[in-house]
């Protein structure tokens, strides 16, 4: 499989669909899908949003997206 090195801020403003600033749950759910290829149910997507939105706003910002991206696949055991 080849990896593809996209730029996180390029990922942020992919995702941020309305351009807001902050990605939402809903911009989250479909960015991981369709520009990551990443399908997760509710549970998993749960979880993901608990390691990604730090400060628990509801809200990802670039810097709480840069780091998850930095961490890794959520969905991995650490």
């Amino acid at each position: 499989m080849m990896e593809l090195k996209v730029k996180p801020v390029e990922v942020f403003r992919r995702i941020d669909a309305d351009e807001s600033g902050v990605i939402s749950r809903k911009e989250f759910r479909r960015g991981l899908k369709k520009f990551v290829g990443v399908e997760l149910d509710d549970a998993e997507f749960k979880a993901c949003l608990r390691i990604v939105d730090k400060d628990g706003s509801g809200e990802i910002d670039y810097k709480e997206l840069t780091k998850a991206i930095k961490f890794g696949d959520p969905r991995s055991k650490e």
